[in-house]
């Protein structure tokens, strides 16, 4: 696992002046369309490959996947500013680093306060409340 990982990381690394001249020479999006293809049809020969050539080529496919996602990332962050332009590229570069993991992230908000209708029902009294209660509430 190791040796996958790290033949994965170096060939990206070695790759990527050569990726960067296609991404600048190339139509962008071609690429990205490219290269999603060929890391599909790599994984589907994992399928038919005799168990015997296995192990050899995982390894041949972490390296075309180090290259195949150095392009598609290089080809998607050079696209960025020109699919959406200057006023969103900020909103979108944020997006694409890491702030689409919103939803995983915990909330920090208090469950909503009762109503007083149900305070009526509940045994316990406004001073033996916790402190959660000032924190903002959920929406």
């Amino acid at each position: 696992m190791g040796l996958s990982l790290a033949v994965k990381v170096i060939s990206g690394i070695a790759a990527t002046p050569f990726i960067g001249h296609a991404v600048d020479r190339l139509d962008r999006k071609k690429l990205m369309v490219a290269s999603d293809l060929a890391l599909a049809a790599a994984m589907l020969l994992l399928v038919v490959l005799p168990q015997s050539w296995m192990m050899t080529y995982i390894v041949v496919l972490m390296a075309l996947l180090g290259v195949g996602s150095t392009l598609f990332d290089v080809s998607l962050n050079a696209a960025t500013p020109v699919i959406l332009g200057t006023q969103d590229t900020l909103r979108a570069n944020s997006w694409l680093i890491g702030g689409a993991t919103w939803w995983w992230r915990p909330r920090v908000c208090a469950p909503r306060a009762p109503t007083s209708s149900s305070r009526a029902t509940t045994p316990s009294s406004s001073s033996t409340r916790s402190p959660i209660w000032s924190r903002p509430a959920c929406s």
